[in-house]
């Protein structure tokens, strides 16, 4: 059926109101168009590319009970715009552009010089200086708490795991970090630092951190040395094998155990250790008349010398017998080897003596 324009035009009359609002749908027009329909209100706008149909053009309307729709049909871009100058863009795969026509991901931002977005809300205050921005200067990227005492958090799984504070401390863990940098675990918290040459595993690198049970460390998981230095100049290695070697004085306030307890001298010549070995000789038989001397007989002792060490003679450790004067009795070692000394027993006393000796030596070298 046709229906002519002139009874179209009457229809079109008898809606308008005493304010010139036009209704489609009501008799009753509350704006200057408003369209009325019980189940799905809309507006279809098409031209000569888009079709005719229910499911071409652009699509403005009211859907049933889900809500208002601005919906283009077309697998084109919807575009928003101000002072007759495009600022938005919805491409047909779903991404938004701002101020930009062609944007390759779910939001993208353009600005001929520096792009930024800002999150506002009644505590920041709404100007150009508050909330939360995120902003391009040039080729930097900034992410900014503009509060001046709010912190910036990063999180997942609706946790918040990194924070930085109004001073700038990082917390990774700890939402009132107390230093520069501070982690917080329940059980063990570290860093561990990777390259090229480590690997990315767990056990790989350098490990920093203390650890549950076992305390602080600072652990090179690697084959290779661990350098501590000052100045740019380096003061202290551990080797791979565990060595340590120190690049100028050793400064110990305390009690330092060393080699297991047995002590360390320190050599004017060379950077050998110098070994100090005490020991006490075997029963040495002092039978002699006046001014008489022993027949030769070798003194043993242990140190694990290298070379033959110097042996000094100190006091007499037990004695047996009490005939003569008993410090008149001397103990001479010479030819020693690594492990023994050549020696005899000198009576100074013009009378004779009767004792079974022992005396403590010290044997020094390498």
């Amino acid at each position: 059926m046709k229906i002519k324009p002139s009874i179209l035009a009457l229809l079109f009359i008898s809606h308008l109101s005493n304010a010139q609002n036009v209704g489609i749908g009501t008799s009753t027009p509350a704006a200057p168009l408003n369209l009325y329909h019980p189940n799905n209100t809309k507006m279809l706008f098409h031209n000569a590319f888009t079709g005719t149909s229910s499911s071409d053009g652009l699509y403005l309307g009211n859907n049933n009970n889900i809500g208002g729709y601005l919906w283009n049909l077309e697998n084109s871009i919807l575009s928003f715009g101000t002072s007759n100058t495009e600022r938005m863009v919805i491409n047909h795969v779903g991404n938004v552009g701002i101020g930009n026509n062609s944007p390759t991901s779910k939001l993208t931002i353009f600005d001929s010089e520096d792009a930024s977005f800002s999150i506002q809300n009644n505590q920041t205050g709404s100007t150009v200086n508050d909330g939360f921005k995120i902003k391009t200067e040039g080729s930097n990227v900034k992410i900014l708490n503009l509060e001046p005492y709010g912190k910036l958090g990063l999180g997942i799984s609706g946790s918040e795991t990194f924070t930085i504070n109004l001073g700038g401390w990082i917390g990774i863990n700890n939402q009132a970090p107390n230093a520069p940098l501070d982690i917080f675990s329940a059980n063990s918290s570290y860093a561990l630092f990777h390259n090229s040459l480590t690997g990315l595993g767990p056990q790989d690198g350098l490990y920093v951190g203390y650890h549950s049970g076992s305390g602080g460390h600072l652990w090179n998981y690697e084959q290779s040395h661990l350098y501590f230095g000052t100045s740019n100049t380096e003061r202290m290695t551990i080797s791979s094998t565990g060595n340590v070697k120190m690049n100028n004085n050793l400064e110990v306030t305390g009690t330092t155990t060393v080699n297991n307890g047995k002590g360390v001298a320190y050599s004017t010549e060379g950077a050998a250790n110098l070994k100090i070995h005490r020991f006490t000789t075997a029963e040495a038989f002092a039978v002699l008349g006046g001014h008489e001397m022993s027949g030769e007989f070798l003194i043993a002792f242990g140190g694990g010398f290298t070379s033959p060490p110097t042996v000094t003679v100190g006091d007499i450790e037990t004695t047996g017998g009490t005939s003569g004067q008993l410090y008149r009795v001397q103990l001479q070692l010479y030819d020693c080897t690594s492990s023994t000394c050549k020696a005899r027993l000198i009576n100074t006393s013009p009378s004779p003596v009767n004792y079974m000796i022992r005396w403590n030596c010290v044997a020094m070298g390498y």
